[in-house]
């Protein structure tokens, strides 16, 4: 199972630990670099503790590895570390480097390009194309900086910390404070004008303990720093934790258990309009406040209304090695009730069933949409397989039995990138037409060739607002719905 641990506290115990293998071997691809192996004298019967509970590590066999002293230093054994706290690690044989984690270098880079447009950095980077990507962040620029010059490490520290809207927070810490916070994380050599900075960039996490401050300011590290600084203004992605966390579940419940329907009077009239209509059966608002911000082409978009459910999906996802980002965003749901259905229900801040023409009554409930963005593209598409097999009801499983709580024959979930079909399962393209105003939008999923029809009624019912329709991917037993088959 993979994990991912929160980004601040791993970094703070690697920083904080020597992580050695026993034996490497010497041949290796890349001639640069020679590895040697030899015999030292070590102090074993090392014991380790993980959250307060005794943790007896496992080497590759999955035999008791091997913990030791050596000249007053701890050693583990890289993997069962990793695998202690639930973080990948892979050899690179190239290079001859353990690496742990994620490529947040990588990640930041992509993201930074698809809602910043900046481009690649570099390897080295000028106090120009730094000042540009901070203002594409929505930062202000460093002033009286010249153009050519690279950018050392402190200086951009300390832009970042300001980017990031922390230089107040910066100025409160005195030299005795300041002093203590760099011992802590082993760092000297940075003058009294930059020092402060560079400490409250490590007491937030802005800047990872791992970055060499001696230097110049490279591409890698600028993407990650800048990443770093646009999530904490607000810029960047808006999301409750991962898959693999584990108090991912509490996050999500807390969220719900704030939500309450959404209104806005503009697009309402439309929607009563549209269903009464019949140009279509319901529709969704929902509050770009929500909005996730993820990388499209790593996310999944699941519609749902109960959280149980949303909890086992979570769980499934981790239990099949599927490490994603989680959103939960609040969405109404706003269909035609009919009175057969049985009284109707007192209305509460969740739900109301409200009559909007004669003897033509309105449903408005509190669902979900949970936001998966995913660590990979195979992870993405490994989606729609592991829901199809274990959070859907199929055939005559009336009782779900085998699948997670709350599971539908027909579920919706959907993709704004390209997803393939896959005979009777897989993605099918629809029509996402939908609606905003004063930062919420109506939208509903149709099919093509009834989107002009759905058009034509919103722009009747007001055509100052304008209408979009965008290309959407849901996935096959949705489309099966909208089309009118039988629950399969």
């Amino acid at each position: 199972m993979k994990r991912v641990l929160n980004k601040r506290a791993f970094k703070g115990l690697l920083a904080a630990l020597l992580v050695s293998v026993m034996i490497i071997p010497v041949a290796i691809a890349d001639s640069h670099t020679s590895l040697v192996s030899k015999s030292i004298n070590v102090d074993s019967g090392v014991n380790l503790s993980l959250d307060g509970l005794p943790y007896k590590p496992l080497n590759t066999t999955g035999q008791l590895a091997d913990l030791f002293i050596y000249n007053g230093t701890t050693y583990l054994p890289a993997r069962a570390l990793s695998e202690a706290l639930g973080v990948d690690i892979a050899w690179r044989g190239d290079s001859a480097t353990v690496a742990i984690g994620r490529d947040e270098a990588a990640d930041a880079a992509k993201y930074l390009s698809h809602y910043f447009g900046l481009g690649d950095l570099g390897q080295t980077v000028t106090w120009s194309s730094f000042n540009n990507a901070l203002d594409a962040i929505g930062a202000s620029a460093v002033e009286g900086k010249v153009d050519a010059a690279l950018v050392p490490m402190p200086q951009a520290v300390k832009a970042i910390v300001q980017a990031a809207q922390m230089d107040e927070l910066a100025l409160t810490y005195p030299a005795d404070k300041t002093a203590a916070a760099l011992r802590a994380y082993r760092v000297t050599g940075i003058s009294a004008d930059y020092a402060p900075y560079v400490a409250t960039a490590l007491d937030t996490g802005l800047l990872p303990r791992s970055v060499e401050l001696s230097g110049t300011l490279d591409g890698k590290t600028a993407s990650v720093l800048l990443m770093n600084a646009a999530d904490a203004i607000g810029n960047g992605r808006y999301y409750l934790g991962y898959t693999s966390d584990s108090d991912i579940y509490a996050k999500v419940i807390g969220a719900w258990n704030s939500f309450t329907l959404l209104d806005e009077e503009a697009l309402d009239e439309i929607g009563r309009g549209v269903v009464e209509e019949k140009a279509t059966t319901g529709y969704l608002l929902t509050y770009s406040g929500y909005n996730p911000r993820f990388l499209p082409q790593y996310t999944i978009v699941y519609d749902h209304s109960n959280i149980k459910h949303a909890n086992q999906l979570i769980g499934l996802l981790a239990s099949e090695g599927i490490t994603a980002r989680v959103a939960l965003q609040p969405k109404k749901s706003v269909y035609e009730y009919n009175l057969a259905w049985g009284p109707i229900r007192p209305p509460t801040p969740t739900y109301r069933v409200e009559e909007v023409a004669e003897d033509f009554y309105l449903a408005n409930t509190v669902g979900y949409m949970l936001t998966f963005e995913f660590l990979s593209a195979a992870d993405k598409a490994a989606f729609d397989p592991i829901l199809v097999e274990f959070a859907k009801k199929s055939g005559d499983n009336v009782d779900a039995i085998g699948v997670i709580a709350g599971s539908y024959w027909q579920p919706q979930y959907s993709s704004k990138t390209p997803m393939p079909a896959d005979g009777r399962d897989g993605y099918v393209r629809l029509d996402d037409v939908s609606v905003t105003s004063s930062g919420y939008m109506l939208n509903t999923f149709i099919l093509p060739e009834l989107t002009d029809t759905l058009v034509d009624a919103i722009e009747d019912i007001n055509d100052e607002l304008t209408v979009e329709v965008n290309d959407v991917w849901a996935n096959a037993a949705f489309n099966r719905f909208l089309t009118g088959e039988a629950r399969d």
